[in-house]
């Protein structure tokens, strides 16, 4: 009796327990509810003061990156005569690019006097903005869990580090996020407020980069679908802004026929042919390194010949490479990691499909574009080939050549091929997802998501036809929506597909394992237990250190120093329309505002017969990537060996 008695005690106090708990955790999930915005934001700082640190660990054995020394001299001009910056680097092209960089450069150098921190600050603050706009439109449409792992996915991973700590001028990808969550707020909140705001994100981020163009196309495709309305004060209000923005930069174009604004968006090059003109000696060779260091190959523009052998198969591998794999290489390193930046692909590919597939509610009959989609994607299609070859007979060529396709009708090509595809691609797919018994979005929520389906699809097809092969860089820009669709595969398609509770996590720690354990990071911390977070001093500034110290040791502020070192052809040959391109411009930098030294050989091939120290490189950097070109001179016997410093000589006139 006392026993049974003793049992239902214990279930009692069981059973309260149990309620208790119960409550415990319906009180903390209610907490947390209440509180995730605070939390998610927390996560955001958190990631953003990492990445920083990671990013600017080792600053001191590195050297200002030559793009942004433009902007560098821009801003000490700035501060030391107050003139406004009209112009900023030179593109691949040879065109000018707008100066928007060099205002994001000025904080470092407002606090720092040495030139080698001077993206971090302003870098810092861009990545702080874009994690919190990338947590916000994440947010908004996959949840708070879904957007503290994009978060972490994109701000630890290759290219997000390097965001934080570069401010090279190749699209930021934080313009486009705010964009886009404007643009979002554009359509749900039917204020047009919010798309005069998108406006001007999008325009000042064009101020600093205009690579970000295709993202303006978003805009009129979400009126397309949404019909949010349009109002002409908001419009007028953003084009003002974007017009004061750009006002020095536009004034500096007009008296160029604005030849460069065009050359940046049709990617054509305005490098003169005479370019050779601008140098000392238009006499030197440039010659290039082969892949074989002992080879010697000459080149006339700097760049070696080399035979396209390639088969059909290999340039359309490497075509898909780099417009659709590129963004998904920087990935943790061990063997068979490439199968892996495709799966990443897939997973992308597989979420836009799913959210594209999902059936759309709307309450009105859809517009007329809509319903004939098909056909309008190949009138579309004919239009661009038929623009082709009209362009290629007024051309006095007559053969159709599909390699050379561009301009409008590779675009129009291009988007009537990814608008068929996508049309029968998703109603394939909802077609399947309703035999297998696949949940789907219902009805307006589906509706509502295409938003940033269209905002990741539209830039990335445009890219894909108008893109440079072999310019990888041109698509870091849109990797953030890239990562938001990576996270919502893992953290919301997932459940929604029935998926079991362990496969849900082992994807999202997949991911993260993927992304945040690539080689830049794992080398960073390395470096920093080897060498400290400061790290140790580049051989370069060595050898800058060396010279001015001889040269203060003699009340000098001014010498002609030479550089005979290897150099991307660009550097000189663009000399010829910016005379701060040069060989060894970025010495000139480190002397200028390091040690307040002025070079006084200004050669765009870096080399005079006037010198007085001569900085000779003997070998080349290492990587597939570095520099291999130099200027064929014969050694000189009136400059004498001083000192050595790892791969560099300094040389000194007898």
């Amino acid at each position: 009796m006392f026993k049974n008695l003793k049992q239902q005690v214990a279930g009692i106090h069981d059973q309260r327990r149990s309620a208790g708990l119960k409550i415990a955790a319906r009180k903390m999930r209610s907490h947390v509810s209440e509180h995730e915005l605070v939390y998610g934001v927390t996560v955001v700082v958190l990631v953003t003061l990492l990445a920083v640190a990671l990013a600017v660990q080792g600053w001191r054995s590195r050297i200002p990156t030559f793009d942004m020394l433009t902007y560098i001299r821009s801003v000490h001009k700035f501060l030391e005569t107050g003139a406004l910056t009209h112009y900023g680097d030179s593109n691949s092209g040879g065109a000018f690019s707008p100066p928007g960089s060099a205002w994001l450069i000025l904080p470092s150098t407002l606090l720092f006097a040495d030139p080698r921190l001077s993206d971090f600050v302003g870098a810092g603050l861009l990545h702080l903005v874009g994690l919190l706009g990338l947590f916000l439109l994440t947010r908004k449409y996959f949840g708070t869990w879904c957007a503290s792992l994009a978060v972490v996915l994109y701000g630890l991973s290759a290219t997000g580090l390097f965001e934080a700590g570069s401010l090279w001028p190749i699209g930021r990808p934080e313009f486009l996020i705010w964009m886009v969550y404007l643009a979002s707020e554009w359509v749900t909140r039917r204020r047009a407020r919010y798309l005069g705001a998108s406006i001007a994100v999008w325009g000042i981020g064009m101020y600093v980069d205009m690579t970000i163009l295709p993202a303006f196309f978003i805009l009129p495709a979400l009126w397309l679908v949404y019909r949010p309305p349009v109002r002409l004060k908001p419009l007028l209000a953003a084009t003002a802004i974007v017009f004061l923005v750009w006002f020095p930069y536009l004034r500096f174009e007009a008296p160029r026929a604005f030849v460069d604004l065009r050359a940046q968006v049709l990617f054509h090059a305005v490098l003169p042919a005479d370019y050779k003109e601008a140098w000392c000696d238009p006499g030197l060779r440039l010659r290039t390194l082969s892949s074989t260091p002992s080879a010697l190959a000459s080149s006339a523009g700097g760049a070696g010949v080399v035979q396209d052998s390639q088969s059909v198969f290999s340039r359309a591998g490497n075509y898909a490479s780099d417009r659709f794999v590129s963004n998904f290489r920087g990935v943790a390193l061990f063997p068979g990691n490439g199968a892996f930046s495709v799966a990443l692909l897939v997973m992308v590919l597989v979420s836009l499909l799913w959210l594209s597939a999902s059936p759309s509610a709307r309450p009105n009959r859809p517009p007329w574009w809509l319903r004939w989609r098909a056909p309008l994607a190949v009138a579309a299609i004919l239009s661009g080939l038929a623009a082709y070859v009209i362009s290629r007979r007024a051309g006095g060529d007559p053969q159709l050549h599909l390699s050379d396709l561009h301009g409008p009708g590779k675009l129009l090509i291009a988007a009537g091929i990814a608008l068929l595809a996508g049309t029968y691609l998703a109603g394939f797919a909802h077609r399947l997802f309703i035999r297998t018994g696949v949940r789907v979005e219902p009805g307006e929520r589906a509706h509502r998501m295409k938003l940033v389906v269209l905002s990741l699809v539209i830039p990335w097809v445009i890219l894909v036809a108008a893109a440079e092969a072999g310019k990888s860089e041109r698509y870091l820009w849109i990797w953030p929506l890239q990562v938001m669709f990576l996270a919502a595969f893992a953290a919301y398609l997932l459940p929604r597909l029935g998926a079991p509770r362990p496969v849900i996590w082992l994807a999202q720690a997949g991911l993260v394992f993927l992304l945040v354990g690539n080689h830049l990071l794992t080398s960073r911390i390395d470096a920093w237990k080897e060498t400290g977070w400061s790290g140790r001093n580049a051989d370069e500034v060595r050898v800058v250190d060396y010279v001015a110290n001889q040269l203060n040791s003699k009340g000098k502020k001014r010498a002609a120093i030479g550089y005979h070192i290897f150099i991307y052809p660009f550097m000189a040959n663009f000399n010829i329309e910016n005379p701060g391109y040069k060989a060894g411009a970025d010495f000139d930098v480190l002397f200028n505002y390091r040690r307040h030294i002025v070079n006084t050989d200004t050669c765009a091939e870096g080399l005079s017969p006037k010198d007085e120290f001569r900085i000779v490189r003997t070998t080349p950097m290492t990587g597939p990537q570095a520099p291999r070109s130099y200027f064929d001179v014969p050694p000189d016997g009136r400059f004498r060996l001083v000192r050595r410093f790892g791969p560099y000589e300094v040389m000194r006139r007898a």
